[in-house]
C-alpha cells in the first residue's frame, strides 16, 4: 500500500488532531488503480511551517489545508508548479 503525505494546517491542536484522528487509518482505493493509498499526515500549526513542509514535498504530496491562508498558499504553490497546480 502506496503512502499520500497530507498536510493539516490550522492554528487550533483540536482541528488538527480530530482531522489526524478521522484520517489515520483511511484508505482510499480506485477501481482503476491496482492498489490503495494511505495517508502519511503532516501537522502545521502557522502558516510559515506549512510553507517549509510544503517546500520540503513539492512533487510528492496531496496537502489538505484548513486555514483562512488557503487561498495564498494555492497561489504560491501554482505559481511554483505550473505542471502539479490545484484548483479551489
Amino acid at each position: 500500500m502506496s503512502k499520500l503525505k497530507l498536510l493539516i494546517v490550522d492554528d487550533e491542536p483540536g482541528i488538527r488532531s480530530g482531522v489526524e484522528r478521522v484520517l489515520r487509518n483511511f484508505t482510499v482505493g480506485y477501481p482503476f488503480m491496482e492498489e490503495d493509498f494511505s495517508f502519511e499526515i503532516l501537522e502545521a500549526e502557522t502558516g510559515e511551517k506549512q510553507l517549509k513542509l510544503l517546500i520540503q514535498c513539492l512533487l510528492t504530496s496531496f496537502c489538505l489545508i484548513i486555514n483562512y491562508q488557503a487561498s495564498m498558499v494555492l497561489k504560491f504553490w501554482n505559481t511554483s508548479n505550473p505542471k502539479n497546480t490545484i484548483s479551489q
